[in-house]
């Protein structure tokens, strides 16, 4: 796997771990698990749409939100996913 790739997942565990340390929570295994899926599913829109983004703070993320019409099919649904509490 290349270092883009781990980069991104990097990402979105710093999002996920962010937003959860904010809850109080934990990311469990299968959480993990989770971030690692989505950062896979998402990787070519990330490329495609968020490239130029400042990594950091779950800006990656909020790209994503800002180009779901345009994301595809299986990354769209990873990220409303995640956006359910």
């Amino acid at each position: 796997m290349s270092r883009q790739f781990f980069a991104l997942f990097a990402l979105f565990l710093a999002f996920a771990a962010s937003a959860q340390a904010q809850q109080g929570l934990t990311l469990t295994p299968e959480g993990r698990a989770k971030l690692m899926e989505a950062a896979r599913l998402c990787r070519p829109d990330i490329e495609r749409f968020c490239a130029n983004v400042k990594r950091g703070e779950g800006r990656i993320y909020l790209c994503l939100i800002d180009h779901r019409a345009e994301l595809q099919p299986q990354c769209r649904t990873t990220i409303e996913a995640a956006r359910q509490p």
